[in-house]
């Protein structure tokens, strides 16, 4: 895992990941990264995309929409997710990435641009996947059911690093298939 740490800072710095790194509505990023029959990926998107609110949950239809939001993230066996079928690639770890935190959403604070506050703070979701392919030589693209599963989640800005390629590309709820 500390490889796919390390490949992500460069991956980052590589294509200006680090500058996009704004807390959008509607925006959310990926950062995939496939090394021989494993892909693994980092799911970053601002709560609002995800549960239609960004504070902790307090009431009991907050805590039912994050419950339901955490069992659609997680699930293993509807995965939001599609490797190209010949590859049979499966989800081996779906996790959250908030080590401070065993919640759903970890507190930024993000300069918001569409507020007059200097300075706000806001909930992102980060999540990290990993699949394993047993096929990896027939892996060539994937699909998100991101789209459908989040209405509120308009666009995904996809890294993709290979041993071969690096790809940068722009999903929405009308392109949502990714080739490599």
């Amino acid at each position: 895992m500390k490889l796919f740490a390390s490949t992500l800072l460069l991956l980052s710095l590589s294509t200006g990941v680090a500058a996009q790194d704004a807390h959008e509505h509607g925006h959310a990023r990926i950062n995939i990264i496939i090394e021989g029959s494993v892909v693994e990926m980092e799911f970053v998107s601002p709560a609002v995309n995800i549960l239609g609110f960004e504070h902790s949950a307090s009431t009991e239809d907050e805590h039912k929409t994050v419950a339901e939001a955490e069992k659609i993230l997680l699930s293993k066996e509807l995965p939001l997710f599609a490797f190209t079928p010949e590859a049979a690639c499966l989800p081996i770890q779906i996790s959250l990435e908030a080590p401070e935190s065993a919640e759903l959403l970890e507190e930024e604070s993000h300069q918001h641009d569409h507020h007059d506050h200097a300075s706000e703070t806001h909930n992102d979701i980060h999540l990290h996947y990993v699949y394993s392919c047993n096929q990896p030589d027939k892996l060539s693209g994937m699909n998100t059911q991101l789209f459908n599963q989040f209405p509120s989640l308009h666009e995904l800005d996809v890294q993709l690093l290979t041993s071969e390629k690096q790809i940068s590309k722009h999903l929405d709820k009308h392109h949502s298939d990714l080739a490599f």
